[in-house]
């Protein structure tokens, strides 16, 4: 019997980068500490913008749909305002290593150290608990989407949000078609 480990997203701001296939973290919940790619790949990979809601844009166009009322905004420029303090390591190009935290001099990695690998909040502990749970309950494995949101940067609470769960379609074989 073959064994299925699952794979998580995370992305900073909202979910477009995940479910569009955009620069995001990828781990295991079951296994958060450990790397699936090399630091040097995960520089590379690196989220480097993300989407928020413009919340003081007074003149937008809703024939634009969603991104009528986004900004896409530099993670450089968010450092400034300590949005990803608990979020980013540095890479430490000497030892071509990551050090989690962003007080230390060098590009910086959207990997959610502090998060995943420091329990800073249970997040791993929560998506394994939810994936299992919904794995049985539906009778097979799950798509999980989900949104979370840190209530304060000096305080390890946080939202939850289940967006969506379903069931996952059974492998899918290639089709030949006679045009």
């Amino acid at each position: 019997m073959a064994s299925e480990v699952e794979v998580a997203v995370l992305a900073l701001g909202r979910g477009q980068y995940v479910v569009e296939g955009e620069r995001a973290y990828r781990f295991c919940p079951k296994y958060p500490t450990v790397n699936i790619i090399s630091p040097e790949e995960e520089l590379r990979s690196t989220q480097t913008e993300f989407l928020a809601i413009a919340l003081r844009k007074k003149d937008f166009h809703l024939l634009r749909r969603e991104g009528a009322t986004l900004v896409s905004l530099s993670l450089n420029e968010s450092e400034k305002h300590g949005t990803w303090k608990h979020l980013a390591s540095t890479y430490d190009a000497n030892s071509a290593s990551l050090k989690a935290g962003i007080h230390f001099p060098g590009p910086r990695v959207l990997n959610f150290a502090d998060i995943l690998k420091y329990n800073y909040v249970a997040l791993p502990q929560l998506i394994t608990e939810l994936l299992e749970t919904m794995h049985e309950t539906m009778g097979g494995p799950i798509d999980l989407e989900y949104a979370v949101q840190l209530k304060s940067m000096s305080q390890p609470f946080v939202d939850f949000y289940v967006l969506l769960v379903k069931p996952m379609i059974g492998q899918t074989s290639a089709i030949n078609l006679d045009i």
